[in-house]
């Protein structure tokens, strides 16, 4: 999708077609960019970026997976529970 990702100090951030660092590198853990977004992990939880480095859904998970055909599979008080692009959980009871 255009962007790689790259290890400064530790940690992971992306760049563009460029070479140019477009998303910081703070994540101890970070995916390719599937369906626009990014899984990415630090402080023991993980969330999704943008492109830009914006935390479209914030770093709240305990485990997550990268999205697919819009959803991401995520856990929630220990249960599997499917994640759109907006924030929005199905299946959590």
């Amino acid at each position: 999708e255009g962007m790689a990702r790259v290890t400064l100090n530790g940690n992971y951030g992306y760049i563009d077609k460029t070479g140019k660092l477009v998303v910081a590198s703070k994540y101890r853990l970070a995916e390719d960019f599937s369906d626009g977004l990014a899984l990415v992990f630090r402080d023991k939880k993980y969330g999704y970026v943008d492109k830009t480095g914006k935390e479209i859904i914030p770093i709240q998970f305990e485990e997550s997976y990268s999205f697919k055909n819009g959803l991401a599979i995520v856990y929630v008080k220990k249960r599997l529970v499917f994640l759109d692009k907006n924030g929005t959980l199905y299946n959590e009871d």
